[in-house]
């Protein structure tokens, strides 16, 4: 009996020690991972600025404001790690304040005014300014969309040759009429450091019954390649890339392409007007 009772004492050590050494490599290995894949990158995971370079970026361009239909967007460069910021609207002669923001976005549904962002150090340093810009919201109001689910779920895209997955990514349709998707990947389960290109998928249809075919990667200075979006210019829908390169001083590329584009938003298979539903 005492020999089966140190046989049984035995195994268990032996099982824990086994234990603690693999939850010890887990550790190490994890620890040098992370390391080795963000050290060498000067910006954070979701910015294309240098730490160093959010302060002067700040100053540079203040405040920018993009006006809608019954609303106003107030958009600057944001340190969410150090401050918050307080939005203030400069009324009877004084600034009051209409909300906060952790991040560089305000939107609001007001009549227009002189509005300013005061960034508050979250160390409960002196505060300081962003900017002061005057907006006005244009005429009529905001169309309200509903998003629905209008079917079960099916695969989209999955690449194959240029990457392995897709994270950020954007989906629109070419003058032509087909449909594309580019997004972020690599050929690795996720290596966010060496996502320097979008696959890109193509149908002619959308939602596709098979998911989408993968077409030449887009978007390859060599450099990390994130949040790829569809903007309009000169009145033109046109497909551009926003790409950025935190290791040439934050800057920002944009790639065109042939042709323009439909709205990617009137999509009517998964929105519908508020009031028709």
């Amino acid at each position: 009996m005492k020999k089966v009772d140190r046989c049984k004492r035995k195994w268990i050590r032996g099982f824990l020690v086994a234990l603690s050494v693999a939850i010890g490599l887990w550790l190490v290995l994890e620890i040098g991972l992370r390391i080795y894949v963000e050290l060498p990158l000067k910006a954070d995971f979701y910015s294309s600025i240098p730490r160093e370079l959010i302060g002067q970026r700040q100053q540079q361009y203040g405040i920018r404001a993009v006006e809608g239909p019954g609303w106003i967007h107030l958009g600057w460069i944001a340190d969410p790690e150090k401050e918050i910021y307080s939005i203030q609207k400069y009324n009877n002669l004084t600034w009051q304040e209409i909300g906060q923001a952790e991040f560089g976005s305000f939107l609001l549904r007001d009549s227009g005014g002189i509005y300013r962002v005061v960034a508050e150090p979250r160390d409960k340093s002196i505060k300081h300014t962003v900017g002061e810009v005057r907006a006005a919201p244009q005429t009529g109001s905001p169309p309200v969309n509903i998003p629905f689910i209008s079917g079960p779920g099916r695969p989209l895209f999955r690449p194959h040759i240029y990457g392995f997955y897709i994270n950020d990514h954007t989906v629109y349709q070419a003058a032509a009429g087909s449909w594309r998707l580019a997004g972020i990947t690599h050929k690795s389960d996720g290596n966010y450091a060496e996502e320097k290109y979008f696959a890109t998928g193509v149908n002619g249809e959308f939602p596709p019954q098979d998911g989408m075919q993968e077409g030449e990667p887009l978007a390859d200075f060599g450099e990390l390649a994130w949040a790829p979006h569809v903007i309009s210019e000169n009145s033109t829908l046109e497909r551009r890339f926003w790409v950025t390169a935190p290791d040439k001083d934050g800057a920002v590329k944009l790639e065109g392409s042939e042709g323009s584009l439909t709205a990617a938003w009137q999509m009517d298979i998964i929105m519908t007007k508020a009031n028709e539903g």
